[in-house]
Parts: C-alpha cells; structure tokens; sequence
C-alpha cells in the first residue's frame, strides 16, 4: 500500500511539475541557492532558525494554480489547499530528478551552513535479477532470525523482568537478532565503522542523520548498544517486530490528522512521550533519535527537532552525536528496490546537558549539527569520497499564518 502511494504521488508531482513549467514557472537548480516560485508581490517575513542563513530567492514568475488542486484530495497534510510545512517538504522532496522545491507564500529556503551531501565510492550494482534474489535471501534470513529472536526473548522478558526495570536483556536480545540477516548477507551491504566504538553509554541521548531506510540497516549492523527508539504507534501492532519493540522497552508514540487545521499530522501525545522518555534516560536507559525527523531528501543535515534535546535537558544526559555516510546512494527515500551498496558511521564524543536549561536546546541543537557535519568530514578523509552542495530546500514557516501552497 505504501509503495502504491508513493507510486500515485510521485506521478502527480511529475505532472505537476510540467503544468507549472508550461504555465512559465521557473524551476531552477543551482548550488549556491535556488529560484523560488514566491509571488513577487508578497511580502515575506519570518524567523531564522538558530544558525541558518537565508537563501536568496530569485525573480517569482506567476504560479501555475493547478497542481494544488490536484494534489489536495490526494496528499496527506492538504486541507482545501492549505499545507503543512512537514507535507509541503516532502512533497518538495519526491522526485528526485526535479531539484527544485514547491514553495508556499509563507515558507523560505534556509540551510544550516557548512552543510554538504558527502558521497563515497559504491560497488558495481547488481543485475536485477541478482538483486531481487538478494532480496529475497535477506528478507528470509529475517523472517526466520525475527521468529527465532521473539521466542528468545519472551524467555528472557519472562527471566529478567523482576530485576531488569529497563529491559535491558530483552532489548539485548532484540538489537542482537535485528542484526543478524545484515551480518549475513555482506554481500548486499557493507557497513564500516570509521574509528573506534567508545564503550557502551548509559542515561545518554544519541542522535544521528538520517538519510535512508538504510540507517536502520547501518546501526543495527555496527552499534550493538542497547537503546529504546521512540516510533509510530501503528508499529506496535506489527507481527513480532512490534511484539520484540514492545518486550524491549521502546516508546510508542501516536498521531492525528486535525481535520480544521493547516498543521496536518501531528503527534496527540507529545507532552507524555517526552516525559516517558526522559524517564527512561533517568533510569539508566540509552534512547537513539533522528533529530531530523525524516529521512533527508537533499543528502544534507536538515534542521534539528526540539524532542532529543528536551528529553537530554530533562534527564539532564549527555548527548551522543553519530554520523552516517553513504546510505542515500543506494536506498533513496522513494526507491522500491535499494541497490546493493557500501555507507560508513562514526561516533563522536558525548555533550553533558548538565546545568542546562531549555534555554540551552537550540545551542545544543547547533553544537550536534556541527558535531555531525564534522563526523562526515572525518568519514570522507579517512575513506576517501567527496562532497558537494546539498541542495537547499529546507524551509521554515511564518509564524501564526496559513497561506495557500503554490507550485
């Protein structure tokens, strides 16, 4: 269902995008900024996020009016033409041949400087054939090790459970099978650690980019760390996989489309997930994060989240920084069939939250942003690879506005 999803919406973009060319809307793709499809009449105010520095938008052509109208009734976050800022990102994000973003009137395309989409060298790709047997082998090997996984640690759970108040052991024995059907199948994916893995932490936050579907692969395969995520509610309800999470300890968290709202979805238990978690970072507990939010489409960092950081000021926890290179360039966010492929992580040096307050969250935010753009650096001189710049199509909302979306 979700790949036919994504089928139909990248389809509509596509078409989208040729009523807007046809309608003499600019689409430019150019390194150092990007043109924008603003009204040249409006008037647009906003707030830099902490550490941004604003693109310059171009000349604004007139829009095409179409291709909301035919997005609307399909797209999850547009009510009647009105879009929120995480839909209007990813719908800017879906094909990657287009690279150019879907502006609303109230959005600008900002970045985080220093920020690169960094690449390194990838193996031959398989023939189709070969990959779907690939495949087809890793998704087998899964199938069998989650079984086997389950029934190991409901014993466990069952064992441990009156002195283990965290779970550790039943996540133990959950990280351990998810990694598994990865270390079995090195010929599909490789995953290097660059430098050495610091020794198990504990009560600490650890945040890394994301980039790919991938990324779980990368961890699962090179942290054999015990750590709770924090994933949709809908999760939980998987066969064994949302059984094992449970038994580890992971944090559910629910969402809710508000039907008279612009804000499309949005977490209905924020306040609780977030005090749940730091509760368990206070009980000794690891939590692992992508502050991101969502897998970056432009190969860059994106801007940063409140969630980690709340929850490290609240648990009063050090911050852990992971950085990730290589996943995009063979499982792209829309790809139906990644690619066999090669990607590197590195771990950096934790950051105590001691003292601070949630006047510090977006210093803090700043201090893993750069902390991880330098990891990437580190991973590319030591293994070789180059970078180039991500393109800019991050954007940020004026405050206390709704405003139609336009191609």
């Amino acid at each position: 269902h979700a790949m036919l999803f994504h089928t139909l919406r990248t389809s509509l973009l596509r078409s989208g995008f040729q009523a807007a060319k046809a309608a003499g809307s600019t689409l430019a793709s150019r390194p150092s900024g990007m043109r924008s499809v603003l009204p040249a009449s409006r008037a647009v105010s906003s707030r830099l996020l902490s550490g941004a520095v604003r693109v310059q938008a171009g000349p604004s052509p007139a829009c095409a009016p179409s291709l909301m109208s035919r997005l609307a009734p399909v797209i999850p976050g547009v009510i009647g033409g009105i879009m929120s800022v995480p839909s209007l990102t990813q719908l800017a994000c879906e094909d990657k041949r287009y690279k150019a973003a879907i502006y609303n009137p109230g959005l600008r395309a900002v970045d985080i400087p220093g920020n690169y989409h960094y690449l390194v060298d990838q193996p031959k790709e398989f023939s189709l054939p070969v990959k779907i047997l690939s495949f087809a082998w890793l998704g087998a090997i899964t199938l069998v090790t989650m079984l086997v996984g389950f029934s190991v640690q409901v014993l466990t759970f069952l064992v441990t459970a009156p002195f283990d108040p965290t779970r550790y052991w039943a996540g133990k024995v959950y990280r351990t099978a998810s990694s598994i059907p990865i270390k079995l199948s090195p010929f599909l994916f490789k995953f290097e650690l660059v430098g050495e893995l610091p020794p198990e932490p504990k009560s600490t936050v650890i945040v890394a980019n994301h980039l790919s579907s991938g990324d779980a692969f990368a961890i699962s395969a090179l942290i054999p760390w015990v750590f709770k995520i924090i994933a949709k509610d809908e999760v939980a309800s998987y066969p064994v996989l949302g059984w094992m999470m449970r038994l580890a300890g992971d944090i559910f968290v629910s969402y809710k489309k508000k039907k008279d709202s612009s804000t499309g979805w949005r977490t209905t238990n924020r306040d609780e997930i977030l005090q749940k978690a730091a509760d368990v970072v206070k009980s000794g507990a690891n939590l692992f994060l992508f502050p991101e939010g969502w897998r970056s489409p432009t190969g860059g960092l994106m801007f940063f989240k409140d969630g980690a950081f709340t929850v490290a000021i609240e648990s009063q926890s050090d911050l852990l920084p992971i950085a990730i290179v290589g996943t995009d360039q063979f499982w792209y966010c829309d790809d139906v069939l990644p690619k066999n492929g090669t990607a590197y992580m590195k771990v950096g040096k934790p950051v105590s939250t001691k003292g601070c307050t949630m006047a510090d969250v977006e210093r803090l935010k700043r201090q893993m942003q750069d902390a991880i753009i330098q990891l990437k650096q580190e991973i590319i001189d030591e293994v070789g690879g180059r970078k180039e710049p991500a393109r800019k199509i991050i954007i940020e909302e004026v405050e206390e506005e709704k405003v139609t979306a336009a191609a």
